[in-house]
């Protein structure tokens, strides 16, 4: 289990559940989420999945946020 206080975690999941767009905790585990994000230009018609990670130390720390959604990039 990460090393990160409740009242921070609290404050966090507060924010995802008020702008994020269907992000959700990742079974039950309030330091990793995945939701959508839009995308832009050529890629506005899309939406792309991400996983967001808050690792020890955060926010100090910034959080790991991994790519879920394929994406053709050059």
């Amino acid at each position: 289990m990460k090393n990160i206080p409740d009242v921070i975690l609290a404050r966090e999941a507060k924010w995802m559940y008020e702008k994020g767009r269907g992000f959700e905790p990742i079974k039950g585990d309030m330091t990793r989420w995945r939701g959508l994000i839009p995308g832009r230009g050529e890629f506005s018609d899309r939406f792309f999945t991400v996983e967001i990670e808050m690792l020890d130390g955060f926010p100090a720390t910034p959080p790991l946020v991994k790519m879920i959604s394929e994406v053709e990039h050059p």
